[in-house]
């Protein structure tokens, strides 16, 4: 399967298909509000090869933007000769979402611009002027780790774990500060305090806590905050990594980092993928880690390739969320 032999690439998608196949086996829901379309070129010898997939699905808060996959290397896909498939996508999309349910596309970078062209010329839906998001994607594996010391302040009591059912309410803080960080996809503190009782339930998040020396345990503040919610077997994705504006500049952030890939990797994952800003310095951080093609001077690595979310006029459709 093209998802599967790719899954860094596929972190949008595959788990996602993953879980809705779980819960449908279980008669938890069906499918029927899900979508995939899958684009493939059939040879004379009447083997196939999948061109593109693009899924409309939803999450526990919101529906998700189209998200796209291509197996193809990046460096071939600007070739002509593609153009016909995404354009074989954009016509099955038209005849299958409604146009107000499609808010953004998010996929590699020149696939996303052509089809979100294609899908405005055809819905008469125009692009919002700036990307909802403009990152690149990376990757980790267990030997591209990168073990370094950090200075820790003498006064402060650190501990690095899975997060408590008592770390809920802060957790839920940072995530409604993310959330505000990243227009237009905010949330309410209702609904940021949802996410974070989903993340605990579900073993996705941990936390960096710091207290002063002396003080009680129940004085420790959640600094830092990892999220890892779309997984597979052997692959996982880091969804979120958030520091209080508190703790910045200390590399809080990188040794939570550091130690939850030391975990995911401990329980059988072979890599690890993330979406970053392509201005962000976040990248600074995981580059540190072991991230690959985030470094000022690294080489141009297949696979580590611009990645970009374009938006459509908000009056003409309704936002979800991711």
């Amino acid at each position: 399967m093209a998802l599967e032999g790719d899954q860094v690439k596929a972190n949008v998608i595959l788990p996602i298909l993953n879980k809705c196949v779980a819960k449908e086996h279980q008669r938890q829901r069906s499918l029927s509000d899900h979508l995939w379309i899958y684009v493939y070129k059939v040879y004379p010898n009447g083997t196939q090869r999948v061109l593109f997939i693009a899924s409309c699905t939803d999450g526990y808060l919101g529906k998700y933007p189209i998200f796209v996959f291509s197996p193809i290397p990046y460096a071939y896909l600007d070739d002509n000769k593609y153009v016909p498939a995404i354009r074989l996508l954009a016509t099955r999309m038209v005849e299958n979402i409604d146009p107000s349910r499609v808010y953004s596309i998010f996929g590699p970078e020149v696939v996303t611009r052509k089809l979100a062209a294609m899908w405005t010329r055809r819905t008469r839906i125009p692009e919002v002027p700036e990307p909802y998001y403009h990152a690149k994607i990376s990757y980790l594996r267990p030997q591209d780790l990168v073990d370094t010391n950090v200075a820790i302040h003498p006064n402060d009591r650190i501990r690095i774990r899975p997060a408590h059912a008592g770390d809920i309410p802060q957790i839920a803080q940072l995530c409604w500060m993310f959330a505000q960080e990243g227009p237009p996809f905010t949330l309410s503190e209702r609904r940021a305090l949802r996410e974070a009782q989903i993340l605990h339930d579900n073993g996705e998040v941990w936390v960096y806590t710091v207290r002063q020396s002396g003080q009680p345990e129940e004085s420790a503040r959640v600094a830092s905050i990892v999220a890892f919610t779309r997984n597979t077997n052997v692959m996982a994705t880091i969804t979120k990594v958030y520091t209080h504006p508190d703790f910045r500049g200390q590399r809080r952030a990188e040794q939570l980092v550091r130690e939850v890939c030391r975990y995911l990797f401990s329980t059988g994952k072979t890599s690890i993928a993330l979406f970053v800003g392509i201005e962000n310095k976040a990248a600074n951080v995981y580059h540190r880690v072991g991230f690959l093609g985030l470094g000022r001077h690294d080489p141009v690595m297949d696979g580590i390739d611009p990645w970009i979310e374009i938006g459509f006029d908000r009056n003409c459709v309704e936002l979800g969320h991711w």
